[in-house]
């Protein structure tokens, strides 16, 4: 269960991140 939850777990956050600095990227573009 471990060393399939590892992987998932890094997945999910590099999604989090992605889709969090996309949302950034597009929140400034908005704003100018």
């Amino acid at each position: 269960m471990r060393t399939r939850l590892g992987p998932i777990l890094t997945d999910a956050i590099a999604t989090g991140v992605l889709i969090a600095s996309t949302a950034t990227v597009l929140t400034l573009l908005w704003r100018l």
